[in-house]
């Protein structure tokens, strides 16, 4: 199934580009969320932190999985590449503007808390 997220993205705060979306948010600070086709459903993945950061954390995995616990659209994982990533899978049957943009918004802001809860800071 073909569905334009690229038109289903536009909005102020929402800046889709290539494969990924910019959201700004109103505090100034940004998220990428990156959107993977899987037909049938859309993958929404933003990054929390790289490799040299989960290094960093002993208790990584029990960090991880108590975040897990306390959201409900986003769920977070170590991926093959090191890095902790959170997102989501939306379908795309159905699919309405105001849906995905609330996903995306959730993934940005999620991922966004976690990896100032990890840092301090605004990274990604």
């Amino acid at each position: 199934m073909v569905v334009d997220w690229f038109r289903l993205c536009r909005a102020k705060d929402l800046k889709p580009s290539g494969d990924q979306i910019d959201v700004e948010f109103v505090s100034g600070r940004r998220h990428l969320v990156s959107i993977i086709d899987d037909g049938s459903a859309l993958r929404l993945e933003g990054m929390v932190a790289r490799r040299a950061v989960v290094a960093e954390h002993d208790d990584i995995a029990i960090v991880v999985w108590t975040r897990n616990r306390t959201t409900a659209l986003v769920g977070f994982r170590i991926d093959d590449r090191g890095r902790l990533v959170g997102g989501t899978v939306v379908p795309k049957v159905g699919l309405t503007a105001k849906e995905l943009q609330t996903c995306v918004r959730t993934v940005a802001a999620e991922c966004d808390r976690f990896e100032y809860l990890l840092t301090g800071r605004d990274i990604e």
